[in-house]
């Protein structure tokens, strides 16, 4: 499975092409591409471009948005079925 986790709080998460990009403050700071994900974790508050998630639907990559002090799930989309689902 591969997992991104983003943990920067304040984080604006984009599409550039195929890739995800990581800005802080308008400065881009990491690009990854879609192609090696299976799923991204936010953990942090974070903004997420409408582009974005619709590629990562578009892709099956699945999302999921944790929130609150204890990293509660409070939103997901849904990527392929894995085994670690179960």
């Amino acid at each position: 499975m591969r997992t991104i986790y983003i943990d920067r709080r304040d984080a604006e998460l984009d599409l550039d092409g195929g890739a995800l990009v990581v800005r802080l403050a308008g400065a881009r700071i990491q690009s990854l591409p879609l192609g090696i994900m299976e799923r991204l974790v936010v953990r942090a508050p974070a903004m997420l471009a409408t582009r974005l998630l619709a590629e990562l639907w578009r892709r099956d990559i699945g999302l999921l948005v944790l929130s609150g002090r204890h990293g509660e799930p409070t939103a997901r989309l849904l990527g392929p079925p894995t085994a670690d689902l179960r």
